[in-house]
């Protein structure tokens, strides 16, 4: 009966022992690496969002602005057409009464 013992003497261990060194090594280069290109991607990313926001703040701005100036401009052109329209409406309504009052007094002479 043969017995298989591992008998590791301090060679061995020194060899496995590099294996292992060396295996965390080549992976902690290897994590590092990637890190800094996500690192780098992600940079880039917030710069570009820092440049949508502030650029959408502008613009937003801009719009703000532009309502504004329609705001003022359809209340100034707003008392311009109501002026008009009760113009209009005054010489149309005068035109009515005056048709419907002539209508009624000749209905009446008319019927009597």
């Amino acid at each position: 009966m043969a017995v298989f013992r591992a008998i590791l003497t301090p060679m061995d261990t020194l060899i496995h022992a590099d294996i292992f060194f060396f295996v965390t090594t080549i992976a902690v280069v290897f994590f590092t690496i990637g890190f800094i290109i996500f690192t780098v991607y992600f940079v880039r990313i917030l710069d570009d969002l820092k440049y949508i926001s502030q650029k959408m703040r502008v613009e937003s701005d801009k719009i703000i602005e532009d309502v504004e100036t329609l705001r003022e401009k359809a209340r100034e052109e707003g008392a311009k057409v109501k002026t008009v329209l009760d113009l209009f409406l005054e010489l149309f309504t005068r035109r009515q009464k005056l048709r419907s009052g002539a209508g009624r007094k000749s209905g009446h002479g008319k019927a009597e």
